[in-house]
């Protein structure tokens, strides 16, 4: 039995990453292999599809995780840690794999010092809970440099293994219906994702130049000060719409309903709706950053410090320039994946 600790994973793209685990899991009879151990805040469909003996909830604290692992039955063979920490006790006898997606613990632009010294420890303690057999899973070049910078690891020990869902997406049907132009940001509020970078181009758009593209976000109600920001907008007359936590089914309807998906982060640990957005179709404009062209070959770039930026670039684009398609420059490695953590 390989067991499958997914602790801290319980929204936004690690949260689709597990979901395409275990539902390409179910699909490759992998399933009955694994045991999963599920932060107690997911919420999720796929849950259903784990049989109820094969999972287990608990509070998201390495208390619980302490007091599991250090009970950990012997038919457990090897063991997958899909929420970026190492175990919390040191396992010499089987075989460990990390997947480090929280770009968080090396790097935090726009956060308060409170928040960097919180990751600071955070870092730390990855650092001193890590060993030197456990394997290590990044989704880019990018993360695999900063995991050798901040904590140490030998390069050799870890594997760039991008993995995502791209089969359910049509590139053909990424034709919006709106006469409007219609750009799409899925992510959730974050400092990091620059929500209000967004919301000042859209008013400089409609107060400067009369313009009025639609924009749609995905924050969920715990984003209070942006959810009243873009009230407030909306009361000005600017068509930006809220729909919430979206389900994948209503990602999929999202995407297809929009031309352009705008993405003005600062960081990424990979960056999961640029690689969606260009296969359903959309192009994709983004942050001029590194991490942008570890994935794809996007349509367009802006300075997601400037407003000006993309501002004048969705100006041009209402104008009539046309813009190249994003090319998409890495494949879905979940077979690589899975025989990494059957490897005992």
């Amino acid at each position: 039995m390989i067991l499958i600790d997914a602790i801290y994973t319980n929204h936004s793209g690690s949260m689709r990453l597990l979901e395409y685990f275990i539902t390409y899991s179910l699909k490759k009879g992998l399933l009955k292999n694994y045991f999963f151990l599920f932060d107690r805040r997911l919420e999720s469909e796929s849950l259903s599809l784990v049989p109820s003996d094969q999972r287990l909830f608990l509070e998201p604290t390495e208390s619980q995780r302490r007091r599991y692992y250090k009970l950990l039955p012997a038919t457990v063979s090897s063991v997958f840690c899909f929420g970026s920490v190492p175990p919390p006790v040191k396992i010499k006898d089987r075989h460990v794999v990390i997947l480090q997606h929280n770009p968080f613990f090396f790097e935090n632009p726009g956060y308060t010092i409170r928040f960097k010294l919180t990751y600071l420890l955070k870092r730390l303690y990855i650092w001193n809970r890590t060993y030197k057999k456990y394997d290590w899973v990044v989704q880019t070049q990018r993360i695999k440099d900063l995991l050798i910078k901040s904590i140490g690891l030998q390069g050799e020990r870890i594997v760039i293994n991008p993995f995502f869902e791209m089969n359910s997406y049509d590139p053909n049907q990424a034709q919006s219906t709106s006469a409007n132009l219609r750009f799409i940001y899925p992510a959730d509020g974050v400092p990091q994702k620059n929500h209000e970078y967004l919301f000042k181009v859209w008013e400089r758009l409609y107060t400067e130049s009369g313009l009025l593209p639609e924009l749609h976000v995905t924050l969920p109600p715990k984003y209070a000060r942006h959810i009243e920001k873009i009230k407030r907008l909306q009361r000005m007359g600017l068509k930006i719409v809220n729909h919430g936590f979206v389900s994948k089914a209503e990602m999929k309807t999202l995407y297809s309903q929009s031309q352009f998906l705008v993405f003005p982060s600062f960081s990424e640990s990979f960056g999961l709706p640029l690689a969606e957005g260009a296969a359903a179709g959309l192009k994709v404009i983004g942050s001029d950053l590194p991490y942008l062209y570890q994935i794809i070959e996007p349509s367009a770039v802006f300075n997601p410090k400037d407003v000006k930026s993309l501002s004048n670039l969705i100006i041009s684009i209402h104008e009539g320039v046309t813009l190249k398609g994003t090319k998409i420059l890495i494949r879905d490695k979940i077979s690589e994946l899975i025989e990494l953590i059957h490897k005992s």
